[in-house]
């Protein structure tokens, strides 16, 4: 019917929401925001639950992105004053306190702890922006899935190199 997909932050008492789903056949029934409710429950003593939805960006997606940010705002998860861009995507930051404690200096280190963490220094350098920077284009000259030369790509390998 739904799920979420989490990342905890090494930075303890935060977990970043990577991914929400309801089944189209479930959908503007009250699921997601039962989910988001169900994850409020569990992180309760938490200092914050991180969510990063899609910005609007002038296409036709925007009607379908403007409706997510305006959901996570329905459910009590505060806009933060940063985006991101990841793998040159540009989201909008959210913030949901379950304690109370949560901040937004405390957010943006758990938000990038948890990229940190989970990718290689090269990646995180080449395709993590948290907080994004305005001025910059929101895609990266090649997409990330066609890298090549990369640090780690083909090491160790005696065949052509090709992972």
């Amino acid at each position: 019917m739904g799920y979420a997909l989490l990342w905890t932050s090494p930075a303890a008492g935060y977990v970043l929401i990577d991914y929400l789903g309801v089944t189209a056949a479930r959908r503007n029934g009250g699921l997601g925001g039962e989910i988001l409710r169900l994850l409020q429950e569990k992180f309760r003593a938490w200092e914050g639950i991180l969510v990063e939805s899609e910005a609007p960006e002038g296409g036709p997606e925007d009607a379908l992105r403007r409706r997510r940010l305006g959901f996570y705002q329905r459910n009590g998860f505060r806009p933060l004053s940063y985006d991101c861009l990841l793998f040159g995507v540009h989201y909008r930051t959210f913030l949901l306190s379950p304690n109370g404690k949560g901040t937004e200096a405390a957010a943006m280190e758990a938000h990038r702890g948890v990229y940190r963490s989970q990718l290689a220094p090269w990646a995180y350098e080449k395709f993590v922006e948290i907080p994004r920077d305005p001025t910059r284009p929101a895609a990266p000259a090649a997409s990330w899935a066609d890298q090549t030369n990369l640090p780690g790509l083909g090491e160790g390998r005696k065949d052509d190199g090709v992972c």
